[in-house]
C-alpha cells in the first residue's frame, strides 16, 4: 500500500563529509544506512571511513544548505557506484560492491535476476569487483570504457569503468588483476587506491 511518484529533475543528491551534519544542526546517523530527515532532506550515513553523508531532497532544499566546498565529496571518492545507459546490464550487484555497501537484501524477493544474484552470493564465486584507481593527470574516461592490464595488451580487457570524477575512477576489475596498475586505451597508467570500506576479495588481491 504505497504510492510511488516520480519527482523527476526536482530532486538532487550530493555527498559530503559527515562534519557537515552537526554544522547544520543534524544529528549524525550512527550506522551506515541510517538516515535523518532535516531541512526537507534525507541525510544518509555512508559506509567507510572517514565518515561521509549522502543528502537527497528537493533541489531548492539542497541549494539552501549552502554547503561549504571543503565539505563536498564525489560519489567516486565514497566508492558509490551508479549505472548509466553505457553500463546497463553489464554488472550484477556484487560486482558493484552493493553487497558490501548494504544495498542488497538477499532475504527478499522476487526481482529480475534474483537467481543469478543469489547463486553468486551463496556459492562465493565472485570473479569481478569494483575498485578505485587514480592517475597522475586529469582523467577523461567515461562509463563503459575498457581498461587494460598492460600498455600493449591486445587481449581481453582487465576492467570496465563505472564512473570517473576527473581525478579518480571506479572500475569493475577481474580479480586476477586487482591491486595492480591498469592502463587506459592511450597508455595512461592508473594506480589502485583504497576504497573507504572493506571488500574481502580486493583485500586478498
Amino acid at each position: 500500500r504505497a504510492a510511488v511518484r516520480d519527482e523527476g529533475g526536482g530532486w538532487r543528491s550530493l555527498t559530503c563529509d559527515a562534519a557537515a551534519a552537526p554544522g547544520h544542526g543534524v544529528q549524525l546517523p550512527e550506522s551506515p544506512g541510517d538516515a535523518r530527515f532535516a531541512h526537507d532532506c534525507w541525510w544518509v550515513r555512508l559506509p567507510g571511513s572517514p565518515a561521509a553523508i549522502e543528502i537527497a531532497g528537493p533541489a531548492q532544499a539542497i541549494t539552501a544548505l549552502a554547503l561549504a566546498p571543503e565539505h563536498l565529496r564525489s560519489r567516486v571518492e565514497c566508492g558509490l557506484p551508479q549505472v548509466v545507459a553505457a553500463t546497463q546490464e553489464a554488472f550484477i550487484p556484487q560486482m558493484l560492491n552493493l553487497d558490501a555497501l548494504g544495498g542488497v537484501n538477499f532475504r527478499k524477493g522476487c526481482y529480475v535476476g534474483q537467481e543469478i544474484v543469489a547463486r553468486t552470493q551463496n556459492l562465493g564465486r565472485i570473479k569481478r569487483r569494483m575498485a578505485c584507481y587514480q592517475a597522475s593527470a586529469s582523467l577523461t574516461l567515461a562509463p563503459g570504457d575498457r581498461l587494460l592490464a598492460a600498455v600493449d595488451d591486445s587481449g581481453e580487457s582487465a576492467a570496465q569503468v563505472v564512473d570517473c570524477d576527473g581525478v579518480r575512477l571506479l572500475a569493475v576489475v577481474r580479480l586476477e588483476h586487482a591491486g595492480r596498475p591498469l592502463y587506459d586505451a592511450g597508455g595512461g597508467q592508473l594506480l589502485p587506491v583504497p576504497l573507504p570500506y572493506p571488500v574481502a576479495e580486493l583485500l586478498k588481491g
